[in-house]
C-alpha cells in the first residue's frame, strides 16, 4: 500500500515538473516567436548544415573527408528536441524533412519518417555511395552499413517520381547498382536538377581517370522538366542523351569525355540546348587544325564561365553567338593557389584574353569597374575578381550615373580571376578605352600594393567617384596628388638593404623578407606628415609653380607615367572599412584596443592606419592644380577614437559624411571616443 502511494506520489510530481518546465518554455522569447518565423530559422540552419556537410560530395575542400564521411548527417534534427513547441513547429514543416540523404551511415527507418514527415512534397534526394576504407566501427547506424546502402538503393527508385532535385556521388569502385537503380529515371516527372560527382578517390580530379563513367543510354526517356545538369570528376561522353534541348543550366567541370573528342563534339552537343542559360565548363576539347566549325547560337544565355588558364575557350568563344547581355566570367583554377598569376598564365593566353575581352566589348562603353581582393571568403582558396559593367554606345550620352547597390544588382559583362597588379589584368586596362568609367571600386587589404591599385586605372580621366573599401584607401592622397616619398628619408635603410641583397646575389645569405626592397616603407608614406613635400625637386617651365608640375613624383612607381593629378574630373570619393591611427594617449591603456585596431604593420614598419591629413593635403594641391573639386568624401564602417583627426579634411572638402551624417566642424572638434580617456 505504502509503496503504490510513494510510487503514485512520484508519478504526480515528476508529471508536475514536467508541467511546470512546459509553463516555463512558453512564457521565454523564444517560444513566443511566431510559427511562420520559428519554421524559416529551422529551414535556413538546416540548409546551412547541409551544405557544410555535403560540401566535401561536391568537390569543394572545405572539411577533410574523414570530418565529412563520419559526421552526423541530421544532426541539424535536434531543434525538434528542445521544447514541445519547438517539436510541433519543426513536425509541422514539412518542407524541413524534404532532404532525403540515402546513405550507409542512414537507417531506412529513419528515411521512412522522413518521407512521411515531408508529406508529398517535392524531395531533394542525395545518394552517396562510400568506399569501404573510410568506414569505422563508430560511424555506421544501428544496423550495418552494407545493408543500409543496398536498402538505400531499392527505395532510390519509389522516391523518384517525387524528387525535384537528385544529386549522387560516388566514391566506390563497384557502383553498377547505382546505374540499374537510376533506370526508372524516367519516372522522374517532376525532376528538374540532376547531379552527378565523382567522390575521393574515384573523381578523375584526384586520379587523373575516372572509374566513374556516365552511361550513355542512362535510361529510356528523360525527364521532361529536366533543366540543370551539373558533372564533377566523372566521365561522360558528348553524345549523351542527358544534354537535352530542355537544359537551361549546364555545369561541367573536371571531368573526362571519349578519346580522341575535339571542339566538334561539344559544340555539336551545344547544338542541341538552344534554351540553355548558364554555362559553366572548365575543361574544353581541343580544337582540330585547319578545321571549321559552325557556329552555335545560344539565344538566351547569360552567363559563360570558362577557365582563365585553358587556351582552349579561345576557340569555343569565337564559335558561339551568344546576345550582347552574357556575362562571361573568365574563372580561375584551384590548382594555382591565390588565383592566377604569371607563372601559371602564358603569354598566348595573356594576348588571346585581351584579344577577347576587346572583342566582347565592341560597341559598348565600359561605365564602371570593380575589383575584389577575395571574391568570396568561404571559398578556398579565396580568388579576386575584377568586374566589367557596360552599356551600349550609343547609349553612353544619356547615361545617368546609378548607385554603387544598383549596379551591383545587375550582372556584370566582364568578370575574371586575377590579381589586380598581375599582368594579365594590367594588359587588359591598358587595352580598353575606360574614358567612358564614372565609377570604380576597389576592395583590398594589400598595404604593398594599395598604390598599383588605384593608379592601375589612370586611363579613366572621367571618373567621377572612386569607392575604395579596405587597407588599399591608405595612400588616396599621395596618390591623388602624385607624391611620392622622397629616398633621403629612408638613406640608412635603403643602404642596409641594398647591401644585403648584394650579398644574397653573391650567395652569401639567405633571402629574407625583412631585408629587402618590400621591406621599406611605401612609396605613399608619410604624405602629410613630412615638412619636405618633395616638390622643390620638380621644375617646370614656369619655374617653381610647383602646382602646375603634374608629374610622377621622385620614386614612383608608375610605369607608364601619365598625367597628374590622377582623376581630373573627381567629385566624389566613397571610404570604407578602415581604421584611423590610434591615438598615442591610448597606447597599452586599454586591453580591447588590441582586438579592435591596431597600431603598427610589423612587415612594413609603418604605423598602421588612414592618413586624414594627407588626403586633405592632396585634395588641396589638386585645387591648386585646377582640376575638379572632390566634394564630397563618405566614410562608411570607419573607426576613429580621435574625431579631430577629420578636422583638416572638412576645412578642405564640402561635404563630409560619416556612417550617414554630415560632419560638421563642430562635430569634429568634439573629443573621441570616451574610452580613450584615462581616469582621474
Amino acid at each position: 500500500m505504502i509503496a503504490t502511494q510513494s510510487n503514485d506520489a512520484i508519478t504526480f510530481h515528476v508529471e508536475e515538473i514536467l508541467r511546470l518546465k512546459r509553463l516555463f518554455n512558453s512564457s521565454s522569447r523564444i517560444a513566443r516567436l511566431p510559427t511562420h518565423i520559428l519554421s524559416r530559422i529551422f529551414l535556413a540552419h538546416a540548409t546551412t548544415f547541409y551544405q557544410r556537410r555535403l560540401a566535401y560530395f561536391n568537390g569543394v575542400r572545405g572539411e577533410h573527408i574523414g570530418d565529412s564521411t563520419h559526421k552526423d548527417l541530421y544532426s541539424w534534427t535536434t531543434v525538434a528536441h528542445v521544447c514541445r513547441y519547438w517539436r510541433e513547429v519543426a513536425l509541422g514543416c514539412a518542407q524541413l524533412w524534404t532532404t532525403i540523404v540515402l546513405d550507409e551511415r542512414v537507417s531506412p527507418q529513419f528515411t521512412k519518417l522522413l518521407l512521411e514527415r515531408s508529406r508529398g512534397l517535392p524531395l531533394n534526394v542525395v545518394l552517396h555511395s562510400i568506399a569501404g576504407r573510410y568506414h569505422c566501427s563508430n560511424c555506421r547506424a544501428h544496423v550495418a552499413g552494407t545493408d543500409n546502402y543496398f536498402d538505400a538503393i531499392e527505395m532510390l527508385p519509389d522516391m523518384l517520381p517525387n524528387a525535384r532535385r537528385l544529386s549522387v556521388f560516388i566514391e566506390r569502385e563497384d557502383h553498377v547498382e547505382i546505374w540499374g537503380a537510376l533506370q526508372n529515371l524516367c519516372h522522374a516527372t517532376k525532376l528538374e536538377s540532376l547531379h552527378f560527382g565523382g567522390v575521393g578517390g574515384a573523381s578523375s580530379f584526384y586520379r587523373g581517370e575516372a572509374t566513374v563513367e556516365v552511361p550513355k543510354r542512362l535510361t529510356s526517356q528523360l525527364p521532361p522538366l529536366l533543366s540543370s545538369l551539373e558533372i564533377w570528376g566523372v566521365k561522360i561522353l558528348w553524345e549523351n542523351p542527358l544534354y537535352c534541348t530542355s537544359l537551361r543550366r549546364l555545369k561541367i567541370s573536371h571531368y573526362l569525355s571519349n578519346p580522341g573528342a575535339h571542339l566538334g563534339h561539344l559544340l555539336a552537343a551545344l547544338s542541341n540546348m538552344s534554351n540553355l542559360e548558364i554555362l559553366i565548363i572548365d575543361e574544353i576539347p581541343p580544337a582540330r587544325r585547319n578545321e571549321d566549325y559552325r557556329r552555335v547560337s545560344l539565344p538566351r544565355l547569360r552567363h559563360l564561365q570558362v577557365s582563365l588558364c585553358r587556351w582552349q575557350w579561345t576557340r569555343l568563344l569565337s564559335s558561339l553567338d551568344f546576345p550582347s547581355s552574357t556575362s562571361v566570367l573568365f574563372s580561375g583554377s584551384p590548382q594555382y593557389g591565390s588565383g592566377p598569376n604569371k607563372n601559371a598564365i602564358s603569354e598566348n593566353i595573356q594576348r588571346a584574353v585581351v584579344r577577347s575581352i576587346a572583342a566582347l566589348l565592341r560597341d559598348t562603353a565600359i561605365y564602371t569597374i570593380s575589383y575584389v581582393e577575395e571574391d568570396d571568403p568561404n571559398r578556398y582558396p579565396p580568388q579576386p575578381c575584377l568586374r566589367i559593367w557596360t552599356i551600349q554606345r550609343a547609349d553612353s550620352q544619356s547615361y545617368s550615373a546609378s548607385s554603387w547597390p544598383s549596379i551591383e544588382a545587375t550582372p556584370p559583362r566582364i568578370e575574371m580571376n586575377a590579381r589586380l597588379d598581375g599582368p594579365i589584368i594590367m594588359r587588359t586596362l591598358a587595352a580598353l578605352d575606360l574614358r567612358s568609367v564614372h565609377m570604380v571600386k576597389i576592395d583590398a587589404h594589400s598595404t604593398r600594393h594599395s598604390r598599383l591599385f588605384i593608379e592601375s586605372f589612370r586611363s579613366a580621366t572621367n571618373l567621377a567617384c572612386l569607392y575604395l573599401r579596405g587597407e588599399v584607401a591608405f595612400p588616396l592622397g599621395a596618390v591623388l596628388a602624385g607624391w611620392s616619398r622622397p629616398a633621403h628619408l629612408d638613406e640608412e635603410e635603403r643602404k642596409r638593404v641594398e647591401e644585403y641583397m648584394t650579398r644574397v646575389a653573391a650567395k652569401e645569405a639567405d633571402s629574407r623578407t625583412d631585408c629587402s626592397w618590400d621591406a621599406l616603407p611605401p612609396s605613399w608614406y608619410g604624405f602629410g606628415e613630412v615638412d619636405e613635400m618633395a616638390y622643390s625637386d620638380v621644375q617646370t617651365d614656369e619655374g617653381n609653380n610647383r602646382h602646375l608640375a603634374h608629374l610622377p613624383r621622385e620614386g614612383s612607381p608608375v610605369p607608364c607615367g601619365g598625367p597628374y593629378p590622377l582623376f581630373p574630373h573627381l567629385g566624389t570619393l566613397v571610404v570604407e572599412a578602415i581604421d584611423f591611427p590610434l591615438p598615442s594617449r591610448c597606447e597599452g591603456r586599454h586591453r580591447f584596443i588590441a582586438h579592435e585596431f591596431r597600431l603598427y604593420n610589423d612587415f612594413l614598419k609603418i604605423q598602421y592606419g588612414f592618413p586624414a591629413k594627407g588626403l586633405a593635403r592632396g585634395l588641396q594641391l589638386r585645387l591648386e592644380a585646377g582640376v575638379s573639386e572632390v566634394v564630397r568624401v563618405e566614410f562608411k564602417d570607419c573607426q576613429c577614437l580621435e574625431m579631430e583627426q577629420l578636422i583638416s579634411l572638412v576645412d578642405v572638402v564640402p561635404i563630409v559624411v560619416w556612417d550617414g551624417k554630415r560632419l560638421t566642424m563642430e562635430d569634429v572638434r568634439k573629443k573621441g571616443d570616451p574610452r580613450c580617456h584615462t581616469d582621474k
